[in-house]
């Protein structure tokens, strides 16, 4: 269930920033979102 969470909060930060080369996979469960002033998944 936390899996699932994590997955639909992923695609939802990936849709609202427009992040076409992005998928959900691609961000790690416990990387920072924001570092600084830019995104921090890589």
């Amino acid at each position: 269930m936390m899996q699932d969470l994590k997955y639909e909060l992923k695609k939802q930060i990936i849709e609202e920033l427009n992040l076409e080369d992005i998928k959900p996979e691609d961000i790690k469960d416990d990387a920072l979102v924001w570092r600084g002033f830019g995104v921090g998944f890589h």
